[in-house]
């Protein structure tokens, strides 16, 4: 995300769905290429929480960086 220059979640969210349905209408698994994962986060005040994250292969990036919106 910070990468491809996205500040907000939201913002790169919306790459990530686009990226995703390239990968289904290549007749690839998008499970295969975009894992769901949970991550556990320990705060400040040593309280854990859990957060939903995507774990991406190879090809998953490279449909994230065509689905990119160009910025200048």
């Amino acid at each position: 995300m910070k990468t491809l220059d996205y500040l907000r979640w939201e913002n790169f969210d919306e790459v990530i769905n686009k990226a995703k349905n390239a990968c289904k209408n290549s007749k690839q698994d998008v499970k295969e290429h975009f894992r769901d994962i949970t991550k556990t986060l320990i705060t400040g005040n040593k309280a854990k929480i859990n957060i939903i994250d995507i774990e991406l292969d190879r090809y998953a990036c490279y449909l994230i960086a065509q689905n990119t919106a160009i910025r200048y």
